[in-house]
């Protein structure tokens, strides 16, 4: 964990900040009050001083104080920093000893400063204030009934309400917000301005030493040591600020109630009293934990059991026992136990030497933590497992220890997972066991360098005879070979070969595993295999939960929906892929389901929400230390910025995707950079740049072997780019490779922007007519698939051929939609060329000005004419009519009948009557 200096940024509080900005919006509408109520550290001033913030130009004038308990017995701190701004007032509040006319100085004073602008008395720590401050504030406020005055105060939680805001404004003016704890994903995004990169077990050990509280939390995050592991709990080390200071108040709590602080800690979770009783053993049980609860340490929920106050007392108490205490703590706690995998970990953590039945139970529970999505608990239930296995049962020790070094490869701690493999392998001689090993430590490694495939050759030279294994290896060699490599017909006859070693063998797992990848390489390659629907290959996911390295069945399922034209499908599948990988601590995947999402998110034109996918899929990666991750969400980034106006970083990410791509001969990697580079030149209307790009990318694909056209959705942009620049015989030849391949694909998507790339061509080669038709229809059925900017592109051809053709009027239209599109979508520079075509055809036209026939149309509303009777008056269609008033709408910015009506009588829209030959109708 790498620690950084930025400062942290107000996460998680969404809700309390629309509370607070509402609150500061209606301080004119006082006098009213807002407390923030909450625990010490829970964020109550980090939430004040937002509030404060909002307090600009225009809004309250702010009278702060900031209470502290060494200023308690002080007469009058709180006014005189409330007032601080104004001498005069102080003055005068010094000068007089008589409480009721201190009252009265402190009313004339907000009363005079509430007639110029709304007041806003914010008071920190309210709980400390003085109480000469106290009663005059209190005075006051019974007595300002309705002036703009806002009361805006923290208080901690548990503390005495010496302030009692509440009670000095009308219960209905009177609001308070007690902030939360942080759930794991905001303390994560809290430690972001702290830590550089964290990983998950850490992360959770913070969530829950902290219990969500910000301040303990950014504490604990400081003073992890980067490269420590935390094995135990006892291995959790607070600040000794945070330590020290519940020390303290340990030891004075009395001798009989620590047994039961020590139960407590070790049961790790919430326990039942009567699992307290039975686990002290003493009379007087019940009694003692009243007092632990008077005390503030303990706490009874409702449903009778027994936790501490705040987790970081349970962090002290457990660090605090020795080590034959906690031994002999949780021996006690297995033994009273009755749910398997809790008797396991207290046995686990009480043995001290080789133990084969606790060994035993220590790896089903791994397995079913597993099963449950609870990754960092199974990795620990693996660990301990591992411990505990005698040396002589080698075939347990191995099996355990790949288990440990999957859990831990999923979980995100991936030096710590190639380290126990690079161990492992080293102490295995050459054989089945060591393949074994090599085929995870290869799925592991394989993003970090291009060592994997070698071990995974040395892993099929030491599988000998083992058909299972044989195939296990055959299969990660292809995948690896197919992904990274772009190797697709090598991997589709490894793929062959694995599929009938594993039903030669019978291992029907290791062969649908094989045969739903073979489905996605022989897809890739053009090949898609219709006779495998989708809900046969999800039937093929893991059933037990137990961690996949690689991409699972439902990912692939999700990918080939995409290529074959179903966005909303692909979109609802890869969301709940995103969703899995979360919700079971699947790190290391996480950030590649990240990825497949935010792509989806960029065909659809919802770029915003890419970007954000990609940023968590950046912190996924980072916390994962998984390299290649971040390498591979490059292409989104790259795509979110060629969108959306920021072409230099959209070109950095692309050089730097085929900087390391070409390095390694990634040439999946390289298509993908290539690709995004012609999108730029496209985008900045370079089409010869974007030709030399695309054609590259296009020279990939054959090497490849990869000719699904959904794939890499390169060749529409390359015939684009070659048509646009007159390469004509170039463009055609493009044009039929694409034709070709989408010839035996019931693709829709395809189809479409096929139609538009032809187009283009058409365009180029004089037909206008036909590219217009060509390029309408593209639009047209890429917007019923979802593909908005695909569609919006479309447009803008379209209008470039109208206007080729001279059909200004249909032209403009048609440009000046795509324009409102490209808007909408954010693509800045796609606008742009938009706009620059309609000011070709339509100078002035996106400035806002109407044309003849939108002013006679604008009169007739404004004389409160239906659109029917506009339309007989005009001698055009009702849907003529409806056109004109929605360009009209768009040009003038506004909504709705009534607006137009009302610019019209206030003369800012100029309009004209309308010719008794209905004339207008005919321009």
């Amino acid at each position: 964990m790498s620690v950084t200096p930025s400062a942290p940024a107000l996460v998680g509080r969404a809700g309390e900040c629309r509370v607070l900005d509402a609150f500061v919006a209606n301080v004119r509408d006082g006098p009213r009050a807002l407390e923030i109520v909450g625990p010490p550290g829970i964020g109550k001033t980090a939430l004040w001083r937002h509030a404060l913030q909002r307090c600009g130009d225009g809004r309250p004038q702010v009278l702060r104080t900031r209470a502290t308990p060494e200023e308690m017995g002080l007469g009058m701190v709180g006014l005189v920093d409330l007032l601080a701004d104004h001498e005069p007032q102080v003055l005068a509040l010094r000068e007089v000893n008589d409480p009721l006319e201190r009252g009265r100085v402190v009313v004339r004073t907000i009363e005079r400063l509430a007639a110029e602008r709304p007041v806003l008395i914010a008071i920190d720590d309210a709980q400390w204030m003085d109480w000469i401050s106290v009663r005059a504030l209190q005075f006051a406020l019974r007595r300002l009934d309705g002036v703009a005055l806002g009361v805006l105060a923290t208080r901690r939680a548990g503390a005495p309400d010496r302030f009692a805001v509440a009670r000095l404004v009308p219960a209905d003016r009177y609001e308070a917000v007690v902030p939360g704890s942080l759930d794991l994903a905001g303390t994560r995004a809290l430690l972001a301005g702290t830590v550089a990169a964290i990983s998950r077990p850490t992360l959770r050990q913070i969530h829950a030493t902290s219990g969500g509280n910000p301040l303990y939390a950014l504490e604990l995050a400081r003073a992890f040591v980067s490269g420590v592991e935390v094995t135990s709990p006892a291995d959790r080390r607070l600040p000794p600020s945070l330590e020290n200071a519940i020390e303290a108040r340990l030891e004075t709590m009395p001798a009989d109630l620590t047994r039961i602080l020590h139960v407590v800690a070790a049961a790790g979770t919430p326990i039942p009293i009567a699992g307290v009783r039975r686990a002290v053993g003493r009379p007087d049980t019940d009694e003692q934990v009243t007092v632990g609860e008077r005390v503030g340490l303990l706490v009874v929920d409702d449903d009778l059991r027994v936790r501490f106050a705040h987790p970081l007392i349970a962090s002290v108490v457990y660090a605090r026992m020795t080590t034959l205490d906690r031994h002999a703590v949780h021996g006690l706690l297995a033994g009273l136990s009755d749910a398997p995998d809790v008797r396991a970990r207290h046995r686990a953590l009480s043995s001290t030497g080789p133990d084969a039945s606790t060994a035993a139970l220590l790896e089903e529970s791994a397995r079913r933590a597993a099963a449950r999505g609870a990754a960092d608990v199974a990795a620990e239930f693996a660990r301990h497992a591992v411990r505990l296995t005698p040396a002589g049962d080698v075939g347990a020790w191995r099996r355990r220890a790949v288990a440990e070094i999957v859990h831990l490869a999923a979980l995100g701690e991936v030096g710590a997972a190639l380290e126990h493999a690079e161990r492992l392998v080293e102490a295995l001689p050459r054989g089945p066991d060591r393949a074994k090993v090599l085929v995870q430590w290869a799925e592991i490694e394989d993003g970090r360098s291009d060592a994997a495939r070698d071990r995974l050759v040395e892993a099929l030279d030491d599988a000998g005879p083992d058909r299972v294994l044989r195939s296990r290896v055959l299969v990660a060699l292809a995948w690896s070979g197919a992904i990274k490599y772009g190797e697709l017909s090598l991997a589709a006859d490894r793929l062959r070969e694995a599929c009938d070693l594993a039903g030669e063998a019978g291992a029907d797992d290791v062969r649908e595993d094989a045969a739903a990848r073979l489905v996605h390489v022989e897809t890739m390659r053009g090949r898609p295999r219709p006779d495998l629907r989708a809900t046969e290959a999800l039937e093929t996911e893991p059933a037990e939960g137990v961690p996949v390295l690689r991409a699972g069945p439902t990912t692939l399922v999700a990918r080939q929906v995409a290529w074959s034209g179903d966005l909303t499908t692909a979109r609802r599948l890869a969301e709940a892929q995103c969703l899995a990988a979360r919700r079971g601590d699947l790190e290391l995947q996480r950030a590649y389901r990240l990825h497949d999402l935010a792509l989806l998110e960029c065909a659809a034109g919802e770029f915003a929400r890419a970007d954000e996918l990609v940023e968590q899929g950046r912190q996924a990666a980072d916390d994962a230390q998984n390299s290649w991750a971040a390498r591979v969400l490059l292409h989104p980034r790259a795509l979110v910025d060629a969108w959306t106006g920021h072409e230099d970083g959209a070109r950095e990410s692309a050089e730097r995707m085929l900087a390391r791509a070409e390095e390694g001969r990634h040439r999946p990697a390289m298509t993908r950079a290539l690709g995004v580079l012609g999108i730029v030149a496209l985008v900045e209307s370079d089409a010869v740049t974007s030709a030399v790009h695309l054609s590259r990318a296009a020279d990939c694909l054959e090497e490849m072997g990869a000719a699904h056209p959904g794939v890499y959705g390169i060749l529409p942009d390359l015939v684009e780019a070659r048509a646009v620049t007159g390469d004509l015989d170039r463009a055609r030849s493009a044009l039929q490779t694409l034709a070709d391949q989408g010839a035996g694909l019931d693709n829709p998507w395809v189809r479409a922007v096929g139609r538009r790339a032809e187009g283009w061509v058409l365009l180029a080669d004089g037909d206008p007519d036909a590219a217009a038709e060509a390029m309408s229809g593209a639009a047209c059925t890429l917007d019923e698939l979802g593909y908005r900017p695909d569609a919006t592109r479309a447009l803008l051809g379209e209008g470039c051929a109208l206007l080729r053709r001279g059909r200004r009027t249909a032209a403009a239209e048609v440009l000046a939609s795509a324009e409102q599109r490209f808007t909408e979508l954010g693509a800045v520079r796609w606008a742009a060329r938009a706009a620059a075509e309609l000011e070709r055809v339509a100078p002035g036209r996106r400035r806002g000005e109407l044309t003849a026939t939108e002013r006679a149309v604008g009169r007739l509303v404004a004389e409160g004419r239906r659109n029917r009777e506009i339309a007989e008056a005009m001698f055009v269609s009702v849907a003529t009519v409806e056109a004109h008033l929605t360009r009209m709408y768009r040009k003038l910015q506004i909504r709705s009948r009534s607006e137009l009506t009302r610019l019209v009588a206030d003369g800012e829209v100029e309009v004209e009557p309308v010719p008794e030959d209905g004339a207008a109708g005919k321009v």
